[in-house]
């Protein structure tokens, strides 16, 4: 379940999908929900190996490499890990 933070993050982060087809948006959805590949490919009735291609396309319209790079830059968070953020200082 999403904090009320985390939801308007969240309705913001669906607002800048960069001209993501229907089913990379469905996808990203799920992602941003906290689902993992077998979830999505369970909910949507695709192969695993479907699910990872669209997650490929996906991260690659927003110029990252990781679920969690991606998640983090549409949440709008750093994505430092917080030592070395504090570590900088």
């Amino acid at each position: 379940m999403l904090s009320s933070g985390m939801r308007l993050s969240f309705v913001f982060a669906m607002k800048s999908h960069l001209g993501l087809l229907g089913m990379e948006k469905e996808i990203l959805i799920l992602m941003l929900k906290g689902a993992s590949d077998r979830d999505i490919s369970d909910q949507l009735l695709i192969s695993i190996h479907t699910v990872k291609d669209y997650g490929k396309s996906i991260r690659s319209k927003y110029q990252v490499k990781s679920r969690l790079q991606l998640i983090s830059a549409l949440l709008g968070r750093s994505q430092e890990p917080a030592a070395s953020v504090s570590s900088a200082r």
